[in-house]
């Protein structure tokens, strides 16, 4: 993909994320990334080109980002809890954008979604042998994704928020106690 589409796909996503769908018009992301309208269009020449070829580079960020969980149950287990930790990354921005676009009846967004997370329940469930633990991991590291979503959001206006999210010590606790599901 050239370099001007993936400013433009970046734009799109970042005013997806920033003002929704309904405020993100095609002038509106020719000017976000730097390009005429025009230019644009000749890349994407409709907001559904744009939006499926978002949903297109986020789905093959979910295919990477599921092969990542390949490894014994331990590895697996751990990289999904931290993954699920973190936010703010190249995988959440898209994730985020892709959401709002299912949010407002995007079929294909909605289907990337449900795929991303059945490919992380279904690399868990490989990796663990349980489908209990795979559910729970995936419980889990939703409830973390969600909680880090919020305190990243709120740390400066709402210190006490921080609490929300486990420290190291617990988060070790939790995939211990995933782990020791596997040798009940």
């Amino acid at each position: 993909m050239s370099s001007a589409r993936e400013k433009i796909l970046d734009a799109y996503e970042e005013s997806l994320t920033t003002v929704g769908v309904a405020a993100t018009t095609l002038d509106a992301v020719a000017r976000i990334a730097g390009v005429s309208k025009g230019g644009l269009i000749y890349h994407f020449p409709s907001k559904e080109a744009l939006a499926d070829a978002l949903i297109a580079r986020f789905a093959g960020m979910a295919r990477a980002s599921a092969d990542q969980l390949q490894g014994d149950a331990a590895t697996t287990i751990r990289h999904f809890i931290e993954m699920s930790s973190s936010v703010r990354d190249e995988l959440d921005t898209a994730w985020l954008a892709v959401m709002n676009l299912s949010r407002n009846g995007n079929q294909s967004a909605t289907r990337a979604i449900l795929e991303l997370e059945r490919s992380w329940h279904d690399a868990i469930l490989e990796s663990t042998g349980s489908p209990l633990v795979a559910h729970m991991t995936k419980l889990v590291g939703d409830g973390l994704y969600h909680s880090t979503s919020f305190v990243t959001e709120s740390r400066e206006s709402l210190p006490e928020a921080a609490k929300l999210l486990p420290g190291e010590e617990e988060r070790e606790a939790i995939i211990r106690t995933l782990l020791d599901l596997l040798e009940d």
